[in-house]
């Protein structure tokens, strides 16, 4: 756009100077700004190709392979803070990590504390004898069988203090642990509560700058027509098209940056892939 509108100034530039109405300087002017305009296209397209070219590598495609850039950006609707904050807490690894560890020290202060108390061993057998005598015995056959049962009952009543060390330093790891929870909970918190804010200022930058490009576009308008009419200088036409040409870049940079707050806070949410 800026080229096409700096090709424009520099006709209009040669048409005024050929009919005695411009000067040679006003026309120079306007050569000088088209050159820097179209250094900034092809120093803007080079980048463009090089970022493709880095895409195919990074996908292990061939660097030379072309492809279609969509520039479309579609926005998804993003719940509330606390809703975001329950799911983050419900399939957060780090979160549920900590929990499990948590739970495995309470069942560690159990079982080392099982040590204080007896054991008591059970055992159980059956057992069934048959032998068959020849015809000449007294007993053709002879047939036992019987159940033994059998309980002991042991209790470690000192062991040099080794139980005692265990439970204890169980219950500093479970004490450990539930400080470890607590700091990943906050501290998932706190990047949801930063990243929901985050979010909230790319929504209002987004905005304004879609009304900072119409405003500017009108203002462009004008001063083309101010321009045309000899009302206003090629420096201020030329730092309305420069206003323009910025507004557009910051609502295009707005656009993406608040699609990247908007993925954050879906993947902090465990709901990227969904």
């Amino acid at each position: 756009m800026n080229i096409t509108n700096s090709k424009d100034r520099l006709q209009r530039n040669r048409r005024k100077l050929k009919y005695g109405q411009g000067t040679k300087l006003d026309e120079l002017n306007a050569q000088v700004d088209l050159n820097n305009d179209s250094i900034a296209f092809a120093s803007a397209l080079k980048d463009f190709n090089n970022a493709k070219r880095n895409l195919n590598l990074m996908l292990g495609r061939n660097v030379t392979d072309s492809f279609v850039v969509d520039t479309t950006v579609t926005f998804q609707r993003i719940p509330n803070e606390q809703e975001i904050l329950q799911s983050a807490q419900n399939s957060n690894v780090g979160a549920l990590l900590n929990e499990k560890n948590l739970l495995l020290s309470e069942l560690d202060i159990k079982i080392n504390k099982a040590k204080y108390l007896p054991k008591i061993n059970g055992s159980a057998s059956y057992s069934w004898i048959e032998s068959i005598n020849p015809v000449t015995s007294f007993a053709l056959n002879n047939e036992a069988y019987g159940v033994n049962l059998g309980l002991s009952l042991s209790w470690n009543l000192f062991d040099g203090g080794t139980t005692k060390t265990r439970v204890m330093s169980s219950k500093i790891t479970k004490i450990n642990r539930e400080i470890e929870l607590y700091k990943a909970r906050e501290e998932l918190k706190t990047e949801i509560y930063n990243a929901y804010e985050d979010y909230t200022n790319r929504q209002f930058t987004l905005h304004a700058e879609e009304n900072n490009v119409q405003t500017n576009r009108l203002n462009f308008s004008r001063t083309q027509k101010q321009l045309s009419l000899g009302q206003i200088t090629a420096i201020e036409f030329r730092q309305a098209q420069i206003n323009l040409f910025n507004a557009l870049n910051n609502f295009a940079k707005a656009k993406y940056d608040l699609k990247i707050a908007e993925l954050g806070l879906l993947q902090l949410a465990g709901s990227l892939i969904d």
